[in-house]
């Protein structure tokens, strides 16, 4: 990508930020309700540290299970995502919201979308 690729929010008129700043108020309430119960990112009700605590207790219980079926936990390794994904669907997908208040929260829609589809593999299978 070339630096003229990039925007600014400080480059964008007053008008852009303030709408932009009125839907990530608006979104950010309804965002506890519409994301699952395991992730915790820029949701305000969640921490980080009850996560991970509840991370422990899930493989702790793993270890300890006498299941008949199985039990297992996947971790995605989010720290180069962008490496991973089709460089063609990361543009169309974030062209108009580069330097965007919004992009955390569409970014946890996405994950949010990403783990339903996981759990709904898992579910036809077991």
């Amino acid at each position: 990508m070339f630096l003229k690729e990039f925007i600014s929010t400080s480059l964008c008129n007053v008008s852009y930020k303030v709408i932009v700043k009125v839907i990530r108020a608006r979104i950010r309430p309804f965002l506890s309700n519409i994301i699952g119960p395991f992730q915790s990112s820029f949701i305000p009700s969640k921490g980080t540290t009850n996560i991970a605590i509840l991370e422990q207790e899930e493989i702790h219980c793993i270890h300890q299970s006498r299941a008949e079926k199985g039990m297992f936990a996947i971790k995605v390794d989010l720290e180069k995502a962008y490496d991973r994904v089709s460089w063609r669907f990361l543009q169309e997908t974030l062209v108009d919201f580069i330097g965007n208040p919004l992009s955390p929260y569409l970014f946890v829609l996405c994950i949010e979308h990403l783990a339903s589809r996981i759990n709904e593999s898992v579910e036809d299978r077991v």
